[in-house]
């Protein structure tokens, strides 16, 4: 598998570094450092290093086309007498003489793909910010043993690459010039002002660039690009110049290595990350290799639960026919009861000398008439869904602390909360008398038919409600408590009240006011007698 590595490094005299040095020994070339400023200067030889595979010097568009030739001696010891002080001509001490890029080569493509690759990097920022680059290839293929005799920079004037065993770390280094490159008019090579690259926040911003940091995750977009477009062709897996968190990824990264041996501290570090990560990806492994298990008892289960599935669509089919029909009844039923409450009405309305008594009478009605046409609904195969998760979410709820969270982070509560306490002791005893009836085969919660059938049930309304929201179904049990005992003493009370009624008014009113008033009280008891529902108290009906 391929791995990316896109790196980016200053070579600046401050930190003791020299632009010939790090050219010659990238190069494995003998250069000398003819800058006169220089007291230091002196020729750095790495012409024994064997595991050169490619080099060249790159230069931008405009200047190539006029046809302008650079070696590499001339290139950096041009780039080093230009970092001087315009006053008494002294070097300055800490200035950036170049920018290197380190970049990994897919060991899966071939030297000339690599090459191509590695010089369509160079050619495009050399265009982009109008600098020259020196692009090395390094591949360990082609050392040899005497490689183990060259001794690297002795001074801190050239970065130092250890030299790797791994045959696959084929690599590119690429220095860039930080100045821009001109022809001047005598058409020699000159040196203006620091590319846009290394400019500082202030003069970006002025100039309307982006941040460095931002500017450098665009060039490793870049590279990642180039080397994608090239493993696609091959079939090969892509690279991703995102980090592991960017990418969620529960692994840590550790100490680069490089040449120089690590610290203790740092060596422990590494440990620890290492058996950290090792950790992880061993309770991954087990994971599958669990679920690898289960999948393969599976198959009978599987088959067991499409057949409950099957039952359960015919079951779903039986009942939505049978409250199409019930619901077709209830409608007519609700009409019939609306025509005797009119009827009952226009006795009151033609009834002038006792207006109280049969307004009060028309509000209990209009009430009776409200709880009679209360029609019951078809509840959706979502809605049954959703009210059978939250019961088994409830019913299996375990506080378990997930491994990632050894990361310091995650988007998800670990453990997860307790879903219980959404409900309160009445509505607990029904889930666990629920629970008692309900279960899977071999003892494991399923998708039971009895639950499905039981909630698309008229009757079980309530129980759909209190699973979806409980804050509802006890509002909804309060008054149902509340308004059956009103509704059954209406009832029991409504026959003595209009007798009562009748004996006291019989001497004041006409026969014909007697008569209005016997036939609207054989209204009222036939009409209580149509709606007088039945009560019963809250609980599960199964």
């Amino acid at each position: 598998m391929a791995l990316f590595r896109a790196e980016v490094k200053p070579i600046s005299r401050g930190k003791g570094h020299n632009a010939v040095a790090a050219a010659a020994y990238r190069a494995g070339e003998k250069l000398e450092d003819t800058n006169q400023f220089n007291p230091k200067r002196t020729t750095h030889d790495y012409s024994k290093k064997s595991d050169i595979l490619h080099k060249r010097i790159i230069l931008p568009t405009q200047i190539a086309d006029a046809g302008l030739l650079i070696n590499r001696q001339d290139l950096w010891s041009k780039v080093e007498e230009h970092e001087v002080t315009q006053r008494g001509q002294k070097m300055k001490k800490d200035a950036r003489v170049a920018r290197e890029w380190l970049l990994a080569l897919p060991h899966e493509l071939s030297n000339e793909e690599n090459v191509a690759l590695a010089e369509e990097f160079a050619t495009t920022l050399a265009n982009e910010l109008g600098v020259i680059a020196d692009c090395c290839i390094h591949s360990p293929k082609l050392a040899t043993n005497n490689d183990n005799l060259i001794s690297e920079p002795t001074s801190n004037t050239a970065n130092k690459e250890s030299v790797q065993e791994d045959e696959r770390n084929i690599h590119a280094h690429i220095m860039f010039t930080t100045r821009k490159a001109t022809i001047n008019a005598a058409g020699a090579l000159q040196f203006t002002d620091k590319a846009d690259c290394e400019l500082d926040g202030t003069a970006r911003k002025k100039k309307g660039l982006v941040k460095e940091d931002d500017y450098i995750k665009q060039v490793r977009s870049m590279w990642a690009d180039m080397i994608n477009r090239r493993l696609i062709k091959r079939g090969i897996k892509e690279v991703s110049h995102l980090s592991y968190r960017d990418r969620n990824l529960d692994i840590l990264p550790q100490v680069h290595e490089g040449k120089n041996p690590l610290t203790m501290k740092k060596k422990a570090h590494n440990n620890d990350i290492t058996r950290r990560n090792e950790l992880v990806f061993k309770s991954r492994s087990d994971t599958l290799q669990r679920l690898a298990n289960r999948a393969d008892k599976q198959p009978i289960r599987t088959s067991k639960f499409l057949e409950l599935t099957n039952k359960g669509a015919t079951l779903d089919k039986q009942i939505t026919i049978h409250f199409d029909k019930r619901l077709t009844g209830l409608k007519r039923r609700a009409d019939y009861n609306q025509q005797r409450i009119d009827l009952c009405q226009r006795a009151v309305e033609g009834t002038k000398s006792r207006p109280d008594y049969f307004n009060e009478q028309a509000e209990r009605f209009n009430q009776l008439t409200a709880s009679a046409n209360r029609v019951s609904y078809k509840p959706s195969g979502a809605l049954i869904d959703k009210a059978v998760a939250r019961y088994r979410a409830t019913m299996s709820y375990e506080p378990i602390l997930y491994l990632s969270s050894w990361a310091g982070g995650g988007s998800k509560p670990n453990p997860e909360p307790d879903p219980r306490p959404l409900f309160n002791q009445r509505q607990l005893n029904i889930l666990d008398n629920i629970e008692e009836h309900v279960r899977g085969f071999d003892d494991e919660d399923f998708c039971s038919s009895d639950l499905y059938e039981s909630l698309a049930k008229h009757s079980n309304k309530w129980l759909l409600t209190m699973l979806l929201d409980p804050n509802k179904d006890q509002a909804h049990y309060e008054r149902d408590i509340k308004e059956g005992y009103e509704l059954a003493t209406v009832y029991d009370q409504l026959p003595s009240t209009l007798a009562i009624k009748q004996e006291r008014e019989a001497s004041k009113s006409s026969p014909s006011e007697v008569l209005a008033t016997n036939a609207i009280t054989k209204q009222v008891d036939t009409l209580g007698n149509v709606l007088k529902p039945e009560f019963k108290p809250h609980g599960p009906r199964f």
